[in-house]
């Protein structure tokens, strides 16, 4: 019989060979990096055609603006008269005033309208640098031309970085800011502090309660009736209700559910950063009898694609209880928005690519367009 003798397989010299032999692959996880913008809402996204109201030589940064019995009140702390009212159907400048100082119908540091009601033809303005609040009644207060306010107070101290203060039901002044304390400060109809309302419990724990309330930087809003708060923060897309006695109630359904990203810095924690990795959320909200309208950013802080991350370029539109029903695209970065009270027209400040105001009117059946 026949043998043959095969060689001896050596199995550990192959791999060794082709080991050798073969490039090398190496795999890398790529680390996850978020988008530059929030923009893939729950609910279809209706694009609005604006169109340009008022490109006016009186606005350089326009960056407030509410509807006053037909009229529409800018704030432009860039401009010599630092307010400007406007005719909200025709667009002409009705009157500028508001030159800068601290004497009665000047100002150093304008920072929001107060409304409390939009039909009624008066309105207040806060000065966040004087701390101080202006009543302005347009049929009044220009007898001579010039601005004399009627009425005008101070705010009596307890807290600082005091934000958006708003006339609520009961008649008092309400406030977000650094608070000790408290998540509120109120004032009643003379601007004697009265206390403060609620518990800040946002943010880590780990940090102050200063850092958090000087990085969340919360801002208020009030419903139709001043019975309800509406708190809001440029880099969360919350917005929570709370009563007028500071306990939280509610809130609007959250679209992306994203809140601050914080950096202590400073001695103890007791200043917090906005990191670059945050996203800008809700830039202004304002209120009807029907509806909440968020005006909405939802870009990151580095987002190179923009001339102003923290503009916004969407609506997002509530219902009373919180629940979206639309967004609105406005195809135009606003620092501000204002909707009439029958929900028919919606006005925006623009800063790019030029100062102005842009006027939307509103997609039935938000308004019943007669």
């Amino acid at each position: 019989m026949l043998q043959v003798k095969l060689p001896r397989f050596d199995v550990a010299r192959l791999v060794a060979g082709l080991t050798a032999a073969a490039p090398v692959c190496t795999v890398h996880a790529q680390a996850y990096k978020p988008p530059p913008v929030l923009n893939r809402f729950p609910v279809p996204v209706t694009t609005l055609v604006g169109k340009e109201l008022m490109q006016s030589a009186e606005l350089a940064i326009p960056t407030a603006i509410d509807w006053v019995s037909g009229k529409l009140v800018v704030i432009d702390r860039k401009s010599d008269n630092m307010i400007a009212v406007f005719d909200a159907v025709r667009g002409g400048v009705v009157r500028t005033f508001g030159r800068r100082g601290s004497g009665p119908g000047e100002f150093t540091g304008p920072w929001k309208t107060l409304v409390p009601d939009p039909r009624g033809g008066a309105f207040w303005i806060f000065d966040t640098q004087l701390l101080r609040m202006t009543r302005v009644v347009l049929s009044q207060d220009f007898a001579t031309n010039a601005f004399k306010p009627s009425l005008l107070f101070q705010l009596q101290g307890g807290a600082t970085n005091l934000e958006r203060p708003q006339w609520v039901a009961d008649g008092r002044l309400v406030s977000t800011g650094d608070i000790p304390g408290g998540l509120l400060i109120v004032f009643n109809k003379n601007g004697k502090n009265e206390g403060v309302l609620g518990t800040f419990d946002y943010g880590d724990p780990k940090l102050s309660i200063e850092g958090r309330q000087n990085g969340y930087a919360f801002q208020m809003a009030v419903d139709h009736g001043g019975n309800r708060l509406l708190l809001f923060s440029h880099y969360s897309d919350r917005i929570d209700f709370f009563n007028l006695q500071g306990q939280r109630t509610g809130g609007v359904d959250r679209p992306f559910a994203f809140d601050p990203v914080l950096k202590e810095v400073g001695k103890a924690g007791r200043v917090a950063t906005v990191t670059n990795q945050s996203y800008n959320g809700v830039r202004s909200v304002k209120t009807t009898a029907s509806h909440i309208y968020a005006l909405f950013s939802g870009h990151r802080n580095d987002d190179s694609t923009v001339a102003s991350p923290a503009a916004g370029s969407h609506v997002e539109v509530y219902s009373p209880t919180g629940k979206l029903e639309r967004v609105l695209g406005l195809g135009a970065e606003a620092f501000d928005l204002t909707v009439d009270p029958d929900d028919r027209m919606l006005f925006i400040v623009r800063i790019d690519p030029s100062p102005g105001i842009v006027e939307y009117l509103l997609p039935t059946p938000l308004g019943a367009h007669k």
